[in-house]
């Protein structure tokens, strides 16, 4: 693999968990603030764990049948700033 190759992969790599490790402290910090309790906090976070479990089924089904899978990381990631807007507006566990 070509040096500079390799240099662009591991900064992209960096930036992804990076991304992860920074959102997660903001929302947490967020749901503290709005008085969540630690309970309601973790079933949030354990939101992250089951969509972990079950996406790589629903993503790679489609991105191999349907439809090229840039066209589909694009719709996902576009999707997922939508409706983490729409999450950043709750004020209550309920809706969130």
């Amino acid at each position: 693999m070509p040096r500079f190759l390799h240099a662009r992969l591991s900064a992209m790599m960096f930036l992804e968990f990076a991304v992860w490790g920074s959102w997660a402290v903001l929302v947490a910090g967020h749901m503290v603030n709005l008085e969540f309790s630690g309970k309601e906090i973790s079933y949030i976070f354990g939101t992250t764990a089951f969509g972990a479990l079950v996406s790589p089924l629903i993503a790679g089904w489609v991105a191999d049948r349907i439809m090229p899978n840039q066209i589909f990381t694009a719709i996902c990631h576009l999707g997922g700033a939508v409706l983490m807007y729409i999450a950043w507006q709750q004020t209550e566990f309920a809706p969130l």
